[in-house]
């Protein structure tokens, strides 16, 4: 994986194997997570998980649809407290 910043969370997936449709669960770790809290400037990354479906439709076109379910914390801009 990269050390870009804007690279935290990558699943690379080759399309040319795609035929009609994939699905895949993803879940960042806990490096991921913390990679993302820093980037986003955030407490923390507690959790970051989906679930994803690829669609090829007509020749290149490929359609994404997916859920992603995060929890996140973050500073009270006044307290400075933990809030999620």
């Amino acid at each position: 994986m990269s050390n870009d910043s804007r690279s935290t969370f990558l699943r690379p997936f080759s399309v040319d194997e795609l035929k009609t449709e994939a699905k895949m669960d993803v879940e960042a770790d806990a490096s991921e997570r913390m990679a993302l809290s820093a980037r986003l400037k955030v407490v923390s990354v507690d959790r970051l998980a989906g679930s994803l479906r690829l669609t090829r439709e007509l020749g290149a076109i490929i359609r994404l649809h997916g859920l992603l379910n995060v929890e996140v914390t973050q500073s009270c801009v006044v307290t400075l407290e933990p809030l999620q």
